[in-house]
């Protein structure tokens, strides 16, 4: 199975760290910085789909987003990380 994960997060956000160190697959980590113009227009994107806390976890299949979420997910890991064995 071809799955990678795009990680949203924040400078020094342990949960961040915990949800890459934990998720078992390719991950990008892309930080966001509410002080950057164009980071801003990421973080109210992701307001208007209702995350209020990082990180934001996208999992793409091939090209396709297939899952995405906010905050650590200790369920979500674990689902990916089970299809992903």
């Amino acid at each position: 199975m071809s799955n990678k994960a795009i990680i949203y997060h924040t400078a020094g956000c342990m949960k961040c760290k915990l949800t890459a160190q934990r998720l078992n697959m390719e991950t990008e980590m892309i930080l966001v910085d509410a002080n950057n113009d164009i980071d801003k227009l990421i973080i109210d994107n992701f307001r208007k789909k209702g995350y209020q806390s990082f990180p934001i976890v996208q999992v793409y299949h091939n090209e396709d987003l297939v899952d995405e979420w906010g905050d650590f997910n200790i369920n979500k890991i674990k689902y990916w990380n089970d299809k992903n064995k």
